[in-house]
């Protein structure tokens, strides 16, 4: 990307690594893998948003 400098692809390429904490609008919705009592439809729902932005500003299409 001739404005970052950074490859679009990069994201892509990173190595998958066991993640600690996932955070859904500020609350911590999955910690060491195991999923908090929330709403599992609009946990999803948000979270397919969030994966859908993080593509489209690495410029990976959908």
């Amino acid at each position: 990307d001739p404005e970052t400098g950074y490859s679009p692809y990069l994201l892509g390429q990173l190595a998958h690594s066991p993640v600690g904490w996932t955070i859904v609008n500020g609350r911590v919705c999955v910690r060491e893998g195991q999923l908090l009592g929330l709403d599992y439809v609009a946990l999803s729902r948000a979270a397919t948003e969030a994966l859908e932005r993080v593509w489209t500003r690495a410029r990976l299409g959908s």
